[in-house]
């Protein structure tokens, strides 16, 4: 919910939106974005505009001849806080998960032992003028000797039923000092477009680069046309 609220593409995993590395894994693992059975607990509201809850998810056992026997990888929980008055939004998550990658497998990421635990944060903290709508997000997640950050800004304006958005996000891998350690950067923009209150038609675009220390740098250019309804 928190990454839904402050990314401008709703967290559709677009390229260029940096904050979603650290959610989804840059080689598909969607730990812990999407989880698999799991379960979240929403506390009753208590003070208007504040939301507390917690979430417990059951990892798959690695009977892999490489991997661990025993251990439940993927195997978390988490909790999140956030609180919304008017047009203001702040929120907070923090997850931990077992054995999950930073940048995942032969992309010079952290490629994480079945037994490291995989802890991720994120605050995000957005502000509706009504005529636009600024947000900023910042993400850590830390495995092993390894952690990313990244933050991201954005900016949505509403046109009728359409909303333009583009956003600017900045990260690093830190490898502990080593030369692996990579800079990021990237930018997405496009527009979601209302067909109802429920359901809406969309168009992304985007890149991302990563930069070793070394200078060699790598891009990725995506884009994205679909429809997407909420229940």
């Amino acid at each position: 919910m928190n990454t839904v609220s402050a990314d401008p593409g709703g967290a559709t995993g677009g390229a260029g939106a940096l904050s979603l590395y650290t959610l989804v894994g840059y080689d598909a693992t969607e730990l812990p974005l999407r989880q698999n059975k799991g379960f979240q607990y929403d506390l009753p509201t208590f003070v208007p505009g504040l939301k507390l809850g917690f979430t417990k998810v059951f990892g798959n056992t690695d009977t892999s001849p490489s991997g661990t026997n025993g251990v439940k990888v993927g195997d978390g929980q988490g909790f999140n806080a956030s609180y919304s008055s008017g047009g203001l939004y702040a929120g907070f998550t923090s997850d931990t998960s077992k054995g999950q990658d930073i940048l995942g497998s032969g992309n010079g990421g952290y490629d994480a032992a079945d037994t490291d635990n995989n802890k991720l944060t994120t605050f995000a903290l957005s502000y509706d003028l009504g005529m636009a709508k600024p947000s900023y997000m910042t993400t850590k997640m830390s495995a092993g000797t390894a952690s990313l950050k990244t933050d991201m800004f954005a900016l949505n304006v509403p046109l009728g039923a359409a909303t333009l958005f583009i956003s600017s996000s900045t990260g690093k891998l830190d490898m502990s000092g080593t030369s692996d350690d990579m800079k990021l950067k990237g930018m997405q923009y496009g527009v979601n477009y209302g067909l109802s209150k429920r359901t809406v038609a969309y168009w992304h675009a985007g890149n991302s680069t990563l930069t070793t220390n070394a200078g060699v740098a790598t891009k990725t250019t995506g884009f994205g046309i679909g429809v997407h309804h909420s229940f």
